[in-house]
């Protein structure tokens, strides 16, 4: 994404038979863009733009582009069916409240848990609904871009729950990719799908939690388009 302003200044040159006006480079000056940024002079004016790779507005560049982190707790323009998503998102790390120390892994104050409910921070710390909701939580459609795209995805159990609990990646009406959490563990992990072959098409995300039994939820966050895979870790 690029940046132009229009603060440029230019330069005019007094001559008895004509006035000149002489335009000056403003990407001269160090440090007028991002660090991952590019700048290019134009009449009057600069751009900045983010460096392949990079996203942002030229200013401020980074390694990937969120799409979906559920900051806004606010599904109103997702479809959901069944009743395991119905109180979505989940605020804070509830599962404090049942596992010691143990860590959602979430990012920011909003994740996906469809074991819990507490569906703002006013509702009691640790409410939960449990395993038996089944259903699944759709996207609004969203343009892939980048070669990957990353994302926070936990509990679920191999032997318990697989495949029943997902996420999955439509495009075209098709599930192309798809993710199934095995660790038996509440706490988040950075998984990714390549999505070089979708670049430029319009998809959405599925989840689905199709299990009542033992460990059958799903828990997510973080969505986001990336051209390499950034790790993220519980500090």
């Amino acid at each position: 994404m690029g940046n132009e302003t229009n603060q440029g200044p230019k330069k005019m040159v007094n001559s008895h038979y004509y006035n000149v006006i002489l335009d000056i480079n403003e990407c001269r000056e160090e440090l007028r863009c991002g660090k991952d940024a590019a700048c290019t002079n134009t009449e009057g004016s600069f751009r900045c733009t983010c460096n392949i790779g990079y996203y942002g507005d030229g200013y401020i560049c980074t390694e990937c582009y969120t799409i979906f982190d559920f900051e806004d707790h606010d599904l109103s323009n997702w479809t959901l069916n069944g009743t395991a998503f119905n109180n979505q998102p989940t605020y804070g790390n509830n599962t404090l409240s049942r596992r010691g120390r143990a860590w959602s892994n979430h990012k920011g104050d909003w994740w996906i848990g469809t074991f819990e409910n507490r569906p703002s921070p006013s509702e009691p710390f640790g409410g939960q609904q449990g395993d038996g909701p089944q259903g699944s939580l759709t996207s609004p459609s969203f343009q892939i871009t980048g070669k990957l795209l990353t994302f926070l995805i936990g509990a679920g159990c191999r032997g318990y729950t697989s495949p029943n609990i997902r996420a999955e990646l439509i495009v075209d009406g098709v599930v192309v990719r798809k993710e199934t959490p095995t660790e038996c563990d509440g706490a988040m992990k950075e998984k990714s799908w390549n999505v070089t072959d979708y670049a430029g098409k319009h998809a959405q995300l599925r989840l689905i939690d199709y299990s009542s039994g033992f460990w059958g939820h799903i828990n997510f966050d973080h969505l986001q388009a990336c051209h390499k895979l950034i790790s993220y870790t519980d500090p």
